[in-house]
């Protein structure tokens, strides 16, 4: 019975340990895309965003200049973007937002997913809107100045 019990901890403490490795070498996808500056491709405007501090987003057109920063802290309304933008999932190399706007005086309440592709050199924004469709950024060196 002694040795049962032995090795009835042993499994335990054998998986527990296994299982606090796989999460240590995992990254969450704003850690490692933290301050990284993205371009949307394929756009005439000169829109950039980074992911910052584990919780926002910050959007910036460098054609307009640092009026036209807005950050996204997650879970905190944002009155320029009138709305609550919620972080539903952060995994290595996916990022799900939940948004809750109000658009022309009604509620909208919709997904956004980001994804990061080509080894992380590119994301896929798509959005559950149907208007919104989806789009592609690349990894550039340009600034945010904000």
């Amino acid at each position: 019975m002694k040795k049962i019990i032995i090795s009835i901890i042993t499994i335990f403490f054998l998986m527990s340990c296994s299982s606090e490795k796989v999460d240590d070498n995992q990254d969450s996808f704003l850690k490692k895309y933290n301050n990284v500056v993205w371009r949307e491709s394929g756009s005439s405007d000169n829109v950039l965003m980074k992911f910052q501090n584990s919780n926002s987003l910050i959007v910036y057109n460098s054609d307009v200049g640092k009026d036209s920063c807005i950050e996204i802290i997650f879970g905190e309304h944002s009155s320029s973007l009138n709305g609550v933008y919620n972080l539903m999932e952060d995994s290595d190399e996916k990022l799900i937002l939940e948004a809750k706007r109000t658009i022309d005086n009604k509620l909208e309440v919709y997904q956004i997913t980001i994804t990061a592709v080509n080894d992380g050199q590119n994301l896929v924004w798509s959005s559950t809107l149907s208007w919104a469709g989806n789009s592609e950024w690349f990894r550039t060196t340009d600034k945010i100045d904000c």
